[in-house]
């Protein structure tokens, strides 16, 4: 779950794991535990939408 305080972590991870695999972008749309930041302009960004 992303903590508050954390998004910036959450982001720059997300972006690692997306580099590595972009079915991480998959992931990332439907994972309960990422729900604070999907209304986040940079999390739209990297799931490219």
């Amino acid at each position: 779950m992303v903590k508050k305080g954390k998004i910036e972590d959450a982001l720059q991870n997300l972006e690692e794991a997306i580099k590595i695999d972009s079915k991480y972008k998959d992931f990332a749309k439907t994972d309960k535990d990422i729900h604070p930041i999907r209304n986040d302009k940079r999390f739209k960004k990297l799931i490219g939408g």
